[in-house]
This record gives C-alpha cells, sequence and structure tokens, in this order.
C-alpha cells in the first residue's frame, strides 16, 4: 500500500511512501547536469515495453512560485525521446545518478504532446536540487552523491593520458636498453681491437666480453625510424634511417618488420619526403592492422614531394583497423600537387585520392566485404590538402585535439559512422570548402570543435551533415570569423534526428547576417549562442517531421521558415 507523505501542485511532485517492494535506493546529485551533457531517461511503449532514451541536456529554466513567497521551481529541458508515460520517471546522467525527474510543462499545466505519442523536442524535468529541498524540509532521508561525474569526453580523455603514460613508460625502458645495446657495441669494438693488438704482439690475452642484451619483448614492438635530417643520436637509435628522398620505403618497411600481432612505429624528429609508390595510392601505406604511427609533434613533418598528386598516407585494406596515427605533421602541399582527379567524377572515391591522410578499404570504384575500422588521428597537424585534410570512412572512426587547415574539399569528414570529431581547432587561411563535415554517415558526433576563418581565409561551410543521414549530434563548437575572412554557412545540416546544442555561432557582419541552414528534419536547435546569425528552416525531406528551436540566446539574429514542421519558438533571446 501506498502512503502520500507530501504533494506540491506547482512541481507536480508528490512523494509516495511504499513498503515490501525491496527495491534498491538511487543517488541524487546536480553534478554531471551541464547544458550539452548527455543524460538517459526510461520510455514506454506498447504494453509492457520498456527501453532507455537517451537525449542531452539543451537549456535550464526557472519558473516562480505558484504563490507568493514559493520557492522558484527549477527545469531542465533534454531532447530524449519519450511519451507521456513517462511523468514522474528519473533523469540520469552518465554515472547513474539522478539528476531531474520528468513532468510536464509547468507553464501550461499539461503534457504538451497527445496521449503516448512521441515528441521530437523539449521534454521537461524537475531537477534535482528542488527534489533535494523538498526531502530535506521535510525530514526526510535520502542519498546524494558529490563527487564530479565526468563525460564520456573526460573519460576518454583520462584513457588517452594513461595510455600515454604507458607508452612513455614502454619508450624510457626501450631508451634504456638502446643505450646498454649501445654500450655493449662499444665494449665488442673494444675487445676486438684489444685482441687484435694482442695477436699482433703474439701474446695470449683473454678478453672478458659482458653483453647487455636489448629485450625482445620491446625490441618486437616498436620499431624507430630516422631520415637524413634527424639528429645523430634520432639516427643511432633508429633501426631504418631514411636518405630524405621517398622516405616512405623506410617507414613501411618499418611497418612490415612488426611482430604479426602489430606494434608501434616511432618517427623521430626531422621532415620526411614522401612520394607516390608505383601502383599504389599514397605515399605512406598502411595495409596491416594494429599499427601506432607516432612522432615527436611538429618536429616530425611528413610532407609531399611536388609533383607526386597522391595521399601522404594512405590506409587501404579488406577489415585494416585498430590503427592510430598521433604527433605528426602532415603537409599534402596542394600548391605543388594540383591534380585533383577531376575527370573521375562518376567513380566513387576517383576524385578524392589527394589527401593527407584517407583511409578506404578498396581502390576508387571498389568495395570490400569489411570496411576500414577503429581509426584515430589525434594530435596532428594536416595542412594544405588539394581534397580533404582527413578522409575516413567505416566504424569507429576518431578525429581528436588536431589543428586542421586549408582544403580545397574537407578539412576533415566521416563516412560511414559511428564516428567522432572532437576537440580540433580548423584554422582557414585560404581557400576550403567544408571545415567539419560527414558523407552518408550516421551516429556521428562533432563536439567541441573550434572553426576559425583568418583573414583572407575563404570558407565554404563550417559544419556539414549530408542529406538522408542520422543521428548527428553538433554541440559546443565556436565558428568565428575575423576580418577580411569569408564563410558562406555556419552550418548545412541535412538529414534526420540531430541535436545542435550549446554551440558559439559568431558572424561578422551585422548588416548581413550569417547563414545557417536547415533542411533537415527531427531536430533540435537549444541553448546556443548566435550573433549576426540567419537561422533558415527549409526542410527538404517531405516527411513533415518536427523542428524545435527554443532556449537560444539571440543577438541580431533571426530565424526564417521557409518550409517545414517548425515549432514555434520560445524562449529565444
Amino acid at each position: 500500500m501506498a502512503q502520500q507523505v507530501f504533494a506540491r501542485r506547482d512541481m507536480n511532485l508528490a512523494l509516495l511512501r511504499v513498503q515490501g517492494l525491496g527495491l534498491p535506493a538511487l543517488n541524487l546529485s546536480e553534478r554531471g547536469a551541464a547544458v550539452g551533457r548527455v543524460v538517459r531517461t526510461l520510455r514506454f511503449g506498447t504494453g509492457d515495453s520498456v527501453r532507455i532514451s537517451q537525449g542531452t541536456i539543451g537549456t535550464y529554466d526557472t519558473l516562480p512560485g505558484e504563490k507568493a513567497g514559493d520557492p522558484a521551481v527549477h527545469l531542465l529541458h533534454h531532447n530524449a525521446v519519450v511519451t507521456s508515460k513517462a511523468f514522474g520517471m528519473p533523469v540520469f546522467n552518465e554515472c547513474g545518478d539522478v539528476v531531474a525527474i520528468n513532468t510536464p510543462d509547468l507553464e501550461r499545466g499539461r503534457w504538451p504532446y497527445r496521449k503516448n505519442a512521441e515528441p521530437h523536442g523539449t521534454v521537461f524535468a524537475l531537477r534535482s536540487r528542488d527534489i533535494i529541498a523538498a526531502l530535506t524540509g521535510r525530514g526526510i532521508a535520502y542519498r546524494t552523491v558529490e563527487e564530479a561525474c565526468p563525460s564520456a569526453i573526460e573519460r576518454a580523455e583520462r584513457e588517452r593520458e594513461a595510455a600515454k603514460a604507458r607508452m612513455d613508460s614502454i619508450n624510457r625502458a626501450l631508451a634504456d636498453s638502446v643505450k646498454a645495446a649501445e654500450n655493449r657495441v662499444r665494449a665488442e669494438r673494444a675487445a676486438r681491437l684489444v685482441a687484435e693488438r694482442a695477436k699482433a704482439r703474439g701474446s695470449a690475452l683473454l678478453v672478458l666480453i659482458f653483453v647487455t642484451h636489448l629485450p625482445s619483448q620491446i625490441r618486437g614492438r616498436t620499431m624507430i625510424v630516422a631520415t637524413q635530417s634527424s639528429s645523430e643520436n634520432s639516427k643511432a637509435l633508429a633501426d631504418f634511417v631514411g636518405d630524405g628522398m621517398g622516405d616512405q620505403e623506410e617507414i613501411y618497411a618499418a611497418i612490415q618488420a612488426l611482430p604479426p600481432l602489430g606494434g608501434t612505429v616511432t618517427l623521430m624528429e626531422g621532415t620526411y619526403d614522401i612520394r607516390k609508390v608505383a601502383g599504389a595510392l599514397g605515399g605512406l601505406i598502411i595495409d596491416r592492422s594494429n599499427v601506432m604511427l607516432v612522432g615527436q609533434g611538429a618536429a616530425t613533418r611528413l610532407i609531399l614531394a611536388p609533383d607526386q598528386n597522391t595521399n601522404v598516407i594512405r590506409i587501404i585494406g579488406n577489415g585494416v583497423g585498430n590503427i592510430a596515427i598521433r604527433d605528426l605533421w602532415v603537409d599534402q602541399n596542394r600548391d605543388r600537387n594540383p591534380y585533383n582527379g577531376a575527370e573521375f567524377v562518376d567513380i566513387s572515391h576517383g576524385r578524392f585520392e589527394y589527401n593527407g591522410i584517407k583511409a578506404f578499404c578498396a581502390v576508387p570504384g571498389g568495395s570490400c566485404p569489411d570496411p576500414t575500422h577503429d581509426i584515430t588521428i589525434e594530435n596532428c597537424t594536416v595542412l594544405n590538402a588539394q581534397r580533404l585534410g582527413i578522409m575516413l570512412e567505416g566504424p569507429n572512426m576518431r578525429v581528436m585535439n588536431n589543428r586542421l587547415g586549408n582544403a580545397n574539399s574537407d578539412a576533415v569528414e566521416l563516412l560511414g559512422g559511428p564516428g567522432f570529431v572532437m576537440g580540433n581547432y580548423v584554422e582557414i587561411t585560404g581557400r576550403t570548402h567544408v571545415a567539419v563535415g560527414s558523407d552518408a554517415g550516421n551516429s556521428i558526433i562533432m563536439q567541441n570543435n573550434i572553426v576559425h576563418v583568418r583573414e583572407g581565409g575563404d570558407l565554404d561551410i563550417a559544419f556539414r551533415s549530408w542529406a538522408d543521414s542520422e543521428r548527428h549530434v553538433i554541440s559546443n563548437n565556436i565558428v568565428t570569423v575575423d576580418r577580411g575572412g569569408k564563410l558562406g554557412l555556419a552550418m548545412d545540416v541535412r538529414g534526420f534526428d540531430t541535436s545542435i546544442t550549446g554551440n558559439v555561432i559568431q558572424g561578422r557582419n551585422e548588416a548581413d547576417p550569417l547563414p545557417l541552414w536547415l533542411t533537415g528534419a527531427g531536430m533540435g536547435v537549444t541553448g546556443n549562442h548566435f550573433q549576426n546569425v540567419e537561422l533558415i528552416v527549409n526542410d527538404q525531406t517531405d516527411t513533415n517531421r518536427p523542428i524545435l528551436i527554443q532556449g537560444n540566446v539571440m543577438e541580431n539574429s533571426a530565424i526564417s521558415h521557409e518550409a517545414g514542421n517548425l515549432l514555434r519558438p520560445q524562449r529565444n533571446r
């Protein structure tokens, strides 16, 4: 039997005491509930079916109490897909703590959609701070969590730092072992010299040589490559040393020298001359799985030689995956490699083999049973691409924390999905078509990126998703244009099920606002800051799915509705 302890109508909240159920207690928390964070709640379907629905927090809201002296009511808005059966259901953060409870629109006093319908827009939820206050005021015990709730991005960054620490430890052990091996070589040379001198004198001499062996498990997992411009110390440590002309040969040889299970190829400092390999689509070819290619940051530069007209790095092969490329400077040298394959317009991928880094399982026009997969490009600088700076096709692709530059097509593009483009700085100083894009890709997150158009930069589109694509999150990005820079569109958002939240978009010209195209459907635009921007709603899908624009800061910005089921905006300020 349930007994009502208290109820408050203006909060749509009642507390019941139920005994004998034996259910575990849930934690209440205000942590991990910032705008743009992922939340989950329960979604009830027909019959007794229950599913977990995921969304993001779009904005906060505060409503006055029902009567004078009543405390204010604090709400958050999220876009998880639920039905009216979700009233009173908890909203969980990424750590499983309760940060809110679903509630109707308190100003209207009702569920804003027909019974059991699935709203594709804002869902209101009473924040846990009000629940905690209500329980505290009545002396009712509860559990809270004070520890921070890291986001998926923060957890990934911690894992990356832990992996880097492990790699640093391995590299230190490698350096110590290499030093010991050098001492062994010097001892052997000294012993031979003493023996030769002793023989010349006709004397008998016993020579003892103490040898320190390089551990095979370290030698087997890591190969070191240097080039002509590397330091003498780096060359002495290297397993392969290039001559500064066609250094892709030594790098490829190091990759092939790794054991069957894979390993790491470390490129020492220096400028590596990259040339086209006859009959190949690069450049440097990576055609096996489980390879980590690591440089020394901006000190390790892979530059395409003039008149090569190819990819600097090409990842290819059926099912090739689990590849990481880190801490490299990659320059496709487009001014000295002008060919762009324009005549291959009718062949899939035909025009797009002139990139900084590309991953696709086959040659243009081909296909594979298993795509390339699980490829990470991180902490790299990728510039001056004739076509794309980075082009990755397949599942679980990650482009993270890079500096990206001019590209006649896209600075970065993911195809297929799922994938992540996060934490990148895209600096446009010349002609570029798209900064961050997807093509025929689903479940793609574009988050925490900065697109900066400098003086002299000419960018068509800052963010783009492809027609008929599904499930994109474009959040917490910044778009800004300097004086003398040109930007055609802040975003060109197509397809379905897109969440656009937490972005700061700053147009340059007050008299000529920066366009942002919304030509897809089933999307929400919440919690953004628009300055000198015109949002143009022109649904080209013919599906009449809802488009919600709400809770944005609109400075000298406006919404133009040309076509589509636009849910009339509220609280756009």
